[in-house]
Order: C-alpha cells, then structure tokens, then sequence
C-alpha cells in the first residue's frame, strides 16, 4: 500500500523539456503567419484575394475622351468616372493601338496614379455614329493587379466623314 505521507519527487528535466516544446511550437506557430501585409509595392496584400475572403465585386463606370490617329488612340479619363462608390482614376490617361489582341480586339492602357488598367474590347455593333460591344480586363498594376471583369463599351463618334474624336462610356462589373 502506498503511504499518503510521502511526496512523488518531481522531474525538473521533464517540466523544463514541456516549458521548452511549448516555446519551441508558439515560435513555430508565430513564423507561419503569412507576411501577406499591405505595403507601398504591394497595395493589395492581404485582401480578399489572399486572405480567402470571398472577392469583391464592384460595378465599374468608365467615361473617356478620345482622339482617333492613325497608329494609336489617346485620349484623358473623364470626371464622372467611378469604381464602386469612389471616383476611378481621376487625372488619369489612356492610351491604345489597333487589333493588338490575339483575337483582334482593341486594347486600351488606362493610366491611373495608383496603377494601370488594360481592357480589351470589341467595338464591333455600329449604327450611325455610334459603335458598342464587349470589353473585358486584360491586365493591371498597383491597384487593379489581378483585377477580372467584363462589360459593355459604347463610342460615340463627333462630327466630319472621317471622326477623329469621340466620347467613349465601358460599364460593366469587375472582381478583385
């Protein structure tokens, strides 16, 4: 039988080893953390897109102004312009060529101060001075890296047999 009046001595190596693993798993534990921070090079870090979040959808509204030359169009983002609720690329720019697509669709570089949007599109419905079809996201930087969408574009052309200007307007939604 055992006598209540004597101690079990304790283990000092084994309470030391348990206080050791379990530094060893909490430092472990700490430098999984995915470092997915946002910083200056990488504004969208750690948004829903890496966090497993479910993405964002936004509807987008873009108004342009655009001058048509021989070899590549130009042209400004006009106010009125919005992502969601907040303005889109205010004092921004653009500029595109001619079926640089693999399926012959125009491109458009959309330059903006917190990165650059390129869209493809399809003008390819006219009635009179005014052509409409599809466009889709190609590509961004800065703020619309990983950016995918689709809508909409409508350009009404100005006056003269042959326009060099004209209003351009791409609705549509896009995710990031």
């Amino acid at each position: 039988m055992l006598d209540a009046s004597r101690r079990v001595p304790r283990h000092p190596r084994r309470t030391g080893r348990l206080i050791l693993a379990l530094a060893v798993t909490a430092a472990g534990l700490a430098a999984c953390g995915d470092g997915d921070t946002p910083t200056s090079e990488n504004p969208t870090a750690g948004s829903a897109a890496s966090t497993g979040a479910p993405p964002l959808s936004q509807k987008l509204l873009i108004k342009t102004d655009a001058k048509l030359l021989a070899n590549v169009d130009t042209g400004t983002v006009l106010t009125g312009s919005t992502l969601g609720d907040s303005p889109f690329c205010p004092g921004g720019t653009w500029s595109g060529g001619h079926g640089n697509l693999d399926d012959n669709w125009l491109d458009k570089n959309i330059n903006c101060p917190d990165g650059t949007l390129r869209i493809g599109f399809d003008p390819h419905t006219s009635t009179g001075r005014t052509d409409s079809g599809p466009w889709k996201v190609i590509s961004g930087t800065g703020a619309f890296k990983g950016m995918r969408g689709s809508g909409q574009m409508k350009m009404k052309f100005g006056p003269g047999e042959q326009p060099t200007e004209g209003h351009e307007t791409f609705t549509g939604t896009v995710v990031r």
